[in-house]
């Protein structure tokens, strides 16, 4: 699939997150596609060039035993999603998750609010957490707790929730 994210009078680009359809495995570009990752075509009158997308950095939050991060995890490695996830939080010590994450060799925290001060220092912990992985997305897989605002504005648009469920009163 593709769709088109700049138009001029001299190129078109496009972004590509699948295999156009077609039988000519044998040029080069067709042997850089077959990588199955994201990538950018600039078509323009003179030429044809080609970028490959860094793969996005998911963070997944979770509270429970990890089976929406495991999902997630499993279509990553068979490609199906063009992504890495390079961190995994949890508020629960206890959760699948984390243990999960570790035998994934994906870096597991217990961020829990009661670990801080105040609601702003657990914020700036997360922040700085989701920061410093360098994370473009957030997944709540399963994640039992309310998202602070200011994580909210920070990764607005970026934020996906694959548990849609009440909290607990």
């Amino acid at each position: 699939s593709s769709h088109i994210t700049d138009i001029s009078n001299e190129s078109v680009q496009c972004i590509y997150t699948s295999l156009p359809t077609h039988n000519d495995y044998t040029t080069p570009l067709a042997a850089k596609l077959l990588t199955n990752q994201s990538f950018m075509i600039t078509f323009s009158r003179q030429n044809c060039t080609f970028k490959q997308l860094p793969l996005l950095k998911i963070a997944v939050f979770a509270s429970g035993r990890g089976s929406n991060f495991h999902a997630l995890a499993e279509a990553i490695s068979k490609k199906n999603i063009d992504a890495r996830i390079v961190v995994v939080m949890s508020n629960n010590s206890n959760a699948g998750a984390l243990a999960l994450a570790r035998s994934l060799h994906i870096p597991a925290l217990h961020l829990s609010q009661m670990q801080f001060p105040s609601q702003d220092a657990f914020t700036e912990a997360v922040l700085s957490t989701l920061e410093s992985h360098g994370v473009d997305l957030i997944v709540l897989a399963g994640y039992m707790k309310k998202i602070d605002p200011a994580i909210i504005r920070r990764y607005r648009n970026r934020i996906i929730n694959v548990h849609p469920a009440l909290l607990p009163s």
